[in-house]
Order: C-alpha cells, then sequence, then structure tokens
C-alpha cells in the first residue's frame, strides 16, 4: 500500500524550489505523479526496489523537463530499507 497526499489547490513551482518524495514510481500513479512533477520542475527522489525500472523511468521522463529526478533504494517491506532511506533523504535534504 502507498500512501500519497494529494493537495488540491494548483501548485506552482520554479526549477529547484519543490522536492518531492515518491514510492511507487516506476508504474502506475506513482509513475504519473513524478512525470507531473518533473514537469513542473520539481526536484523528485524516488525510492524503488528496482534499480533497473527507475534508470528506465530516467529515461523517459527526463527528456524536455526542467526537473530532476535522485534514485534510490527502498524495499517497504524490509524495516532496514525504510530506515536506510529515510536518513539518505534527511541527509541529502535536510529541509524535508
Amino acid at each position: 500500500m502507498h500512501i500519497v497526499n494529494v493537495v488540491s489547490a494548483p501548485v506552482e513551482a520554479s526549477a529547484g524550489t519543490l522536492t518531492a518524495v515518491v514510492t511507487g514510481a516506476t508504474g502506475g500513479i506513482g509513475r504519473e505523479i513524478v512525470r507531473g512533477l518533473l514537469a513542473l520542475g520539481a526536484r523528485v527522489v524516488v525510492g524503488v526496489r528496482s534499480l533497473d525500472k527507475a534508470e528506465a523511468l530516467r529515461s523517459e521522463l527526463l527528456g524536455g523537463s526542467g526537473g530532476e529526478l535522485e534514485i534510490l533504494p527502498l524495499d517497504l517491506s524490509n524495516m532496514q530499507s525504510v530506515r536506510a532511506f529515510a536518513a539518505q533523504v534527511a541527509d541529502a535534504h535536510p529541509k524535508l
């Protein structure tokens, strides 16, 4: 299960001002959320089980977008992986 917070108001961002963390980004709704955030010029941190799928996502979505895609390993069924992911995000993005 993935939990997504949805903001009902329109989001405006200029490149580099919006950072988002998305899980489930290699398919379905997560993929489309990443697509939309990149179109806004956001920095998107994705937590994924499959680094190969994430690299394919990078190739597909980054062409022409003004955003940045940061890929980190994450297995939501493994608490050690969740803690490691959270620590990496906190270290790299202390304002989140």
